[in-house]
């Protein structure tokens, strides 16, 4: 995420190569709850729900499953199409 806002000038280099050196948390070492490991969602589930889902969802649900990205935290929503090879012309 900081990476992002360096790039778009919005949050200072410096701020991203301190960053950097910021130990991770340990496992059962804070108050903070552990959640619990995910299941895939099985692909007939989502073929099922897909026609449900508005057309940019639905996108997002695709090319998350064309590309095995694992999106987080709404860190898919930041791609733009130049970001994408595609067939279609603007």
């Amino acid at each position: 995420m900081l990476k992002w806002g360096v790039l778009r000038k919005l949050v200072p280099h410096q701020v991203y190569v301190e960053a950097k050196f910021i130990p991770p948390l340990k496992q059962g070492k804070t108050r903070a709850p552990e959640n619990p490991e995910r299941e895939a969602v099985p692909d007939e589930v989502v073929e099922r729900t897909l026609p449900f889902m508005s057309l940019t969802v639905a996108a997002m649900v695709q090319v998350q499953r064309m590309t095995g990205i694992l999106v987080r935290c709404g860190i898919g929503c930041f791609n733009e199409s130049c970001h994408f090879n595609s067939p279609v012309s603007d």
